[in-house]
C-alpha cells in the first residue's frame, strides 16, 4: 500500500517531446512511434509500479524480469528508415525523440 508521500510515476513516449503520450506501464501495450528516421514502439515495465491515480494499472509486469535484481526495463522495438541513424539519436531529446518518466504527487 502506498504512503501519502510516495510519488507516483507517469511514463511517456512519443515521436517528439511535444507529442509524447502516457505509456501503459506493465500492461504489455506499447506506444507507437513513427518519424522520418524511425518507426517502432516503446513499452515500459517497472516493479512495484504506482502510476497516477487516473491511470492506475498493474503494479508488476505480466512477465517477470530475467534477473531478481531487475526493477525496470524500457523496450524499444522498430526499424531505422534511413542509413546512418544511431539508437542514441532515436531515444535522445537532441533529436526530438523522447521517453520520459517523472514523479507526480498523489493529488
Amino acid at each position: 500500500m502506498s504512503s501519502p508521500t510516495q510519488p507516483r510515476i507517469l511514463c511517456r513516449a512519443g515521436a517528439t517531446l511535444s507529442s509524447m503520450s502516457p505509456v501503459a506501464v506493465n500492461s504489455g501495450e506499447a506506444v507507437e512511434i513513427d518519424t522520418a528516421e524511425f518507426e517502432g514502439s516503446v513499452a515500459v515495465r517497472i516493479k512495484d509500479y504506482l502510476g497516477p491515480k487516473s491511470r492506475e494499472g498493474p503494479r508488476n509486469p505480466t512477465h517477470g524480469f530475467s534477473e531478481a535484481a531487475d526493477t525496470w526495463s524500457v523496450q524499444i522495438r522498430g526499424r531505422f528508415k534511413k542509413d546512418g541513424v544511431s539508437a542514441d539519436e532515436v531515444v535522445s531529446a537532441r533529436s526530438r525523440q523522447g521517453i520520459s518518466c517523472s514523479g507526480e504527487s498523489e493529488e
